[in-house]
């Protein structure tokens, strides 16, 4: 967590407000593609079997 907010920090030493949400906007959707392709390529990379379900306990 220190990490993520000593980058967000440094971020804002460099970049104004409008480079920032121009910039900031392609990275954000960018994540968003990667998520999507690695929860595709794990889909097909992991096919899920049929299992019984497990019980749980508690």
């Amino acid at each position: 967590m220190l990490v993520v907010a000593q980058f967000w920090g440094f971020a804002n030493d460099l970049y104004t407000e409008p480079e920032g949400k121009r910039l900031f906007s392609i990275v954000g959707v960018g994540a968003s593609l990667l998520a999507w392709a690695i929860y595709r390529e794990h889909k097909r990379l992991l096919p899920r079997e049929d299992t019984e379900p497990v019980e749980q306990v508690g």
